[in-house]
Formats: C-alpha cells, sequence, structure tokens
C-alpha cells in the first residue's frame, strides 16, 4: 500500500508539473496573440493613412496637371500677335511673365502643401481683411470628408481633416503683430464626429488672436491633427 500511494504521489507530481509547463505554455500564447493583434491593429492604421495619403497625392497630381495645361495655354504666342508688331509682341511677352509668375505661385503652395498638409481651397479679398478658406490634414479625425481642390472637378475623398476659415485683417491702427486674427471652424454634426472626439475645446469655438500667436495656433491645430492618440482598446 506504501509502495502503490508513492506511485500515486510520484504520478500525481508529474501531472501538476505538467499542468504547470501547460498553464505557462498557454500565457505565452495569449501574450503572443496579444502582441500580434497589435501589430495588425497598426498595421491597418498605417494602411489607412497610406490609402488617404495617395488620394490625396493624386488628386493634387490632377490639379497640376490642369495647372500646367492652362499655363502652357496661356504662355502661347498666337500667329496674329507675331504678325501685330512690337505692341503684340511686349503684349505677348507681358502675359507670359504673368503666366510664369502664376506657375511659380503655384509651385510655392503645393510645396507649403506638401509639407504641412495645410491647402488653401480659396482665398476671398473683402474690403477691410482677406477671407481663406483652409483644410488642415493629418491622421486623426473623420475619414469622409468630400471637398473641391484648386478648382478642379476632382474630389478627395476618405482623409482625415478640418475645414475652417481664417479672417485676416488688411490693416490696422495698431502695431503690425498686434492684428486680430479670426478662425472660425466649419465643423458638420455628422462628418466629424470622429474628428470632434480628438479635437481641443478651443478648436470647436469661433476664437479670435493676435498675430503674434499665430504660430502657437497652428502648432495646435498640427498637434490635434497629425499627433497619434493611443487606441481606446
Amino acid at each position: 500500500m506504501v509502495s502503490s500511494l508513492k506511485s500515486e504521489l510520484a504520478a500525481q507530481k508529474t501531472l501538476g508539473q505538467q499542468s504547470r509547463t501547460l498553464q505557462k505554455q498557454l500565457k505565452d500564447r495569449d501574450a503572443e496573440v496579444a502582441q500580434l493583434k497589435t501589430q495588425a491593429d497598426e498595421a491597418e492604421s498605417q494602411l489607412s493613412s497610406a490609402q488617404s495619403e495617395i488620394k490625396a497625392l493624386q488628386t493634387k497630381l490632377a490639379a497640376a496637371r490642369n495647372t500646367a495645361a492652362g499655363l502652357e495655354s496661356a504662355v502661347k504666342v498666337p500667329g496674329s500677335a507675331i504678325k501685330g508688331g512690337a505692341a503684340n509682341r511686349a503684349t505677348a511677352a507681358v502675359t507670359a511673365e504673368v503666366a510664369q509668375s502664376a506657375q511659380i505661385a503655384q509651385l510655392k503652395e503645393d510645396l507649403y502643401s506638401d509639407l504641412t498638409g495645410l491647402i488653401i481651397r480659396d482665398v476671398k479679398s473683402r474690403d477691410e481683411d482677406h477671407l481663406y478658406d483652409c483644410i488642415q490634414t493629418g491622421v486623426n479625425g473623420s475619414k469622409c470628408l468630400f471637398f473641391n481642390l484648386q478648382r478642379t472637378d476632382k474630389l478627395l475623398n476618405y482623409i482625415a481633416a478640418l475645414h475652417f476659415k481664417l479672417v485676416i485683417p488688411k490693416t490696422t491702427t495698431g502695431p503690425y503683430e498686434k492684428a486680430i486674427y479670426q478662425y472660425i471652424p466649419l465643423l458638420d454634426a455628422n462628418r466629424d464626429r470622429e474628428l470632434v472626439d480628438v479635437l481641443p475645446d478651443f478648436l470647436m469655438d469661433h476664437i479670435t488672436f493676435e498675430r503674434q500667436a499665430v504660430t502657437k495656433f497652428y502648432t495646435r491645430v498640427i498637434d490635434a491633427l497629425t499627433k497619434r492618440r493611443a487606441s481606446s482598446s
């Protein structure tokens, strides 16, 4: 009986060791699965960002082609201008110079947009100020904003963005750096549900600030749209 009990105890001890080994393997497997899930989530996020960037680049490319075609047409000198003497040649030269200036301005705007993600859709000159229609793109926020880009018929889809307007005075009675800027967010209750979750409260309201604070303002806009947020899961 004693020998039998010893054998049974030894068998139970072996089973206990096997059970602990299996528990450790299961724990390691759970940790591995969790790590793989995290990597899959990160890959999905990167894929979404890459798709948004590709669509933005495709739209910008189409806009650049349309702009280049328009400038090329403007630069071409018609035969009547060549035959019309010095006056027509002078007019053609001025037209070419204006077209070249417009092309340079467009190239500067394209580079600025590529570096910052800020797209200036339109600028209106009013009696006392300039009204800028802006879109700041990024990785955070709504992924269903549609908008015309650079006066083309192309649409940019599925890109995280903040649509807003800036009012900048033409002149000011006080010091230059004290000019008052106005920020007007253009948020849509349905379109921007995801954006509102990551947007600071002050960027959801109409605000004013001095020109000397514009860099600080824009830095906060960039942070809100481009800094990756920790996953809620």
